[in-house]
């Protein structure tokens, strides 16, 4: 049908002979298949203005929801998601709350950290039954991470522990995690927590290069994923691959996974666990990213295995008060990104450094809300790459930020069929000379934050003043990226340089996103680079003649606006962990000391006690009406004896009644005066008569009560003593 349309086309405008052949050609695919480019915001011919992409991208990722209808996610590269809640019960007379959260609409490759409102739990805080068995959630919550796999398989323990889901509920194709948590007013004050997890996203990503197919968050692989994706529920692009031309993806590819200098962040090693292949750092902010480069340098000998260069592999990203930072250390980017750790044998000597000094240079992190149209996701996604993706003659290219050579040389007189229309300077109300905007980070807790704002001082000057643009990067972690990005829109916006014009038929063959030289003698134009930013085939008249041309529209363009300097990177630390008084999360009594006080009553008979002390209060909450708890027990008991609530101001109690020669296990815990408790601080196998804290001995004859009715005064003895009579020692 396009062609017969094509055929009448020419046929009205009597077009003949091999001419009319190619303008049937030309016309049919233009009629067929349209000529458009999708340009992301850094991509396109606008200058200024909110050039945000789609909040909805941006927003909390992190939250659960409760709600009967949700979108479908697909989860790309690496972060920090939560989701819809799927399972939700009670069992055990309330003992037990499972939830179930569902992740992504595929099969991921991983998940690392469980977060419980923002309190992680490590991958090897978990036993292989999924019991947590390390930390403030020890023995109280089970955690089971299921990956979507196709032969996807029913929780067991749900399956026998619940009442409604049955081995039939296996989500095949949904990743989701089921938690059990024991009910605990101190540790889940508000009954349901916040489920989320970090792991590493779709694992079904192809790699042209090499035919594979595995995880990656390589920014031009994640385009292509999506662009040929259906996704169930029929919200993907579903653009055949045959469609997208793969040797642009493959070059595109290649240069998202180059390695670019940046700005260098220092970690000091705290431990090596050789056991684990793994580093232990100082800090509480991992500023490493999966696939970082690394030196690795001590001030005696480097662990054995370890190189002296190596690529990051986050095990632990913040620390606990349990867990430091852990990384390990590949030996290439590819390992990294596959989780293949290099193997040490020993812990090495002296102090350990590590300092990064490059990242890949494109790499897409975030998820996508199957909700929104493909259009809109695609800009999106386009953001982490500074990117374009024409759609050519029925196929798809993918082009990521980068300097590309000229294809064709254009001279005014030889291939010009009009004049050109130049706008040699950016109107003022469309100028720029600053860029701001929101990523989302885990140097930032996986919230939306600010990177730091890019701008060039010579710029400011120019404009007299300094004018700032907004430019948001949702799928772009690392704040070094997002500079280079803002850096990129930046430098495309000073070429101010803005042509277009109709040229010859040789103009066919550069296609939106190429480059090409053109000299042109009226402007002093001597193979000057421009950028192909639109086009589009038309038909006028020519001497008489039918004559097809090439309308191009062009934006000057150079090497340098892709040249980034980490001298002019701006060094983004972790955000600060939140300060804020939790009412419920109590350290528990420090400095316990134990020791035996012994009093006489009145009859003679000796009385033991446990004296207990502890350090003074530092919680604020505790100190000021707050108060202290004691239990204890014999150690052969399991019985355990409470005892009066102490002021939180104290740092002494007294257990009295124990037996002499008796051991005794003894537990203090704090508690805030809004009823937050710390975990039972113990003394375990104490024997009465022994210390910790030395003997106190106390001789009470009790108090007199009665009142003195008769006294005798038998005066001053004056006598001389002259008998003694010693009866000896008393042995016995």
């Amino acid at each position: 049908m396009p062609q017969a349309v094509a055929a009448a086309v020419v046929a009205a405008v009597g077009i003949t002979g091999f001419a009319a052949t190619i303008g049937t050609a030309v016309i049919a695919a233009a009629i067929n298949v349209g000529v458009g480019l999708l340009v992301s915001a850094l991509g396109s011919g606008r200058t200024k203005g909110n050039l945000t992409p789609n909040p909805v991208q941006l927003r909390d990722r992190t939250q659960q929801v409760r709600q009967p209808i949700t979108a479908r996610r697909v989860w790309l590269g690496e972060g920090r998601f939560s989701g819809p809640v799927i399972h939700l019960e009670s069992t055990n007379s309330n003992k037990f709350l499972h939830i179930g959260i569902a992740l992504a609409t595929h099969e991921i490759a991983g998940l690392d950290t469980y977060y419980l409102d923002d309190d992680p739990i490590f991958a090897d805080d978990l036993n292989a039954s999924g019991l947590v068995t390390a930390g403030k959630y020890k023995n109280k919550v089970r955690i089971k991470p299921h990956l979507g796999t196709a032969a996807q398989v029913a929780d067991a323990d749900l399956v026998a522990e619940s009442a409604v889901y049955t081995s039939s509920d296996r989500g095949r194709g949904v990743a989701w995690v089921y938690l059990r948590l024991e009910f605990d007013q101190k540790l889940f004050p508000s009954a349901v927590p916040n489920v989320s997890v970090v792991g590493r996203g779709s694992n079904q990503i192809a790699d042209p290069r090499d035919a594979s197919t595995g995880y990656s968050s390589n920014a031009v692989l994640l385009f292509n994923h999506y662009l040929t994706n259906w996704y169930d529920g029929g919200r993907g692009a579903a653009i055949p691959s045959a469609k997208v031309e793969e040797s642009y993806t493959t070059a595109g590819a290649n240069i998202s996974d180059e390695v670019v200098s940046a700005k260098a962040v220092t970690h000091t090693v705290s431990a090596v666990s050789a056991s684990d292949d793994a580093l232990d750092l100082e800090g509480e902010v991992l500023e490493f990213f999966r696939e970082d480069r690394v030196t690795i340098a001590s001030t005696g000998s480097l662990p054995a295995g370890l190189p002296a260069t190596g690529y990051v592999i986050p095990v632990r990203r913040e620390s606990t008060s349990h867990k430091a930072l852990r990384i390990q250390i590949a030996e290439t980017m590819a390992d990294a990104r596959d989780g293949v750790a290099v193997d040490i044998t020993d812990a090495g000597s002296g102090t350990i450094t590590l300092t990064k000094t490059g990242e890949p240079r494109y790499r897409i992190d975030g998820g996508i809300d199957l909700d929104q149209p493909p259009a809109t996701i695609m800009e999106d996604l386009l953001t982490a790459m500074g990117g374009v993706a024409p759609y050519i003659a029925g196929t798809w290219r993918i082009y990521p930020a980068a300097y590309r050579a000229p294809v064709e040389h254009f001279i005014d007189d030889e291939h010009l069929r009009s004049s050109l229309k130049v706008r040699s300077r950016t109107p003022r109300r469309d100028r720029f000379n600053a860029v701001k905007g929101l990523h989302v980070s885990p140097l930032a807790f996986d919230q939306p934050d600010e990177y730091p704002l890019v701008t060039v001082a010579a710029y400011e000057t120019a404009d007299g003043e300094r004018i700032v643009t907004d430019l948001d990067l949702p799928y772009t972690a690392r704040p070094n990226a997002a500079q280079r990005l803002a850096r990129i829109h930046l430098e495309r916006s000073r070429r101010e340089i803005v042509a277009e014009g109709d040229f010859d038929i040789i103009a066919m063959r550069v296609v939106a996103g190429d480059t090409i030289k053109l000299t042109h003698a009226v402007y002093g134009w001597s193979e000057k680079v421009f950028e192909v930013f639109d086009f589009d085939w038309r038909l006028q008249e020519r001497d008489g003649q039918p004559d097809m041309v090439c309308h191009l529209r062009l934006r000057e363009t150079d090497a340098n606006v892709y040249a980034f300097d980490t001298g002019d990177e701006v060094g983004k630390p972790p955000a600060a962990r939140t300060n804020l008084p939790n009412f419920f999360d109590v350290s528990p009594p420090q400095s316990l000391a134990v020791g035996t006080a012994v009093s006489t009553t009145a009859a003679g008979d000796l009385v033991y006690s446990i004296v207990v002390s502890w350090a003074e209060a530092v919680n604020a909450l505790v100190l000021n009406d707050g108060a202290y708890e004691l239990r204890y027990k014999r150690s052969a008991s399991g019985v355990w004896q409470p005892t009066a609530r102490y002021d939180g101001s104290a740092t002494r109690a007294v257990i009295a009644g124990v037996d002499y020669g008796v051991q005794y296990d003894i537990e203090v815990r704090a508690i805030t005066y809004v009823g937050g408790q710390s975990n039972w601080e113990p003394i375990e196998g104490y024997t009465v008569g022994s210390s910790t804290a030395g003997v106190t001995e106390i001789n009470d004859f009790g108090p007199v009560t009665e009142t003195v009715t008769t006294t005798k005064d038998l005066g001053a003895v004056t006598d001389t003593v002259t008998e003694t009579l010693d009866g000896g020692p008393v042995a016995a």
